[in-house]
């Protein structure tokens, strides 16, 4: 994943937004740590507090991407739907089917 977007892009830095909001009705980073498609052990998700300086999200994609490198969109795609971000899901196929008509997020 981290190859196919980089941590600091523009994209990823939207999608951190996207996850920070804490919002009742809709699920954020909170919930993404618990996704058993990443495998994010708890340790990692308590170092991930929004009282922090920087974002929690991206404290929690940093952690992904150094102990997941493995990991790929599609598995990412499928934790944000199984926590009902569709929206994020959809944003990351718009992405890539700008980057190239022939790449979506379902091929990597």
């Amino acid at each position: 994943m981290k190859d196919v977007i980089e941590l600091e892009s523009d994209e990823m830095r939207s999608i951190c937004v996207s996850l920070n909001t804490p919002n009742y009705v809709v699920k954020n980073w909170r919930h993404l740590a618990k996704s058993p498609e990443l495998e994010i052990p708890t340790e990692v998700y308590k170092d991930c507090q929004p009282d922090k300086p920087k974002s929690p999200t991206e404290a929690l994609l940093k952690s992904i991407y150094a102990k997941r490198p493995d990991l790929t969109i599609r598995q990412f795609c499928l934790a944000l739907q199984n926590i009902g971000r569709n929206d994020i899901v959809k944003f990351i196929r718009e992405y890539f089917q700008s980057q190239s008509p022939s790449v979506t997020a379902d091929s990597s």
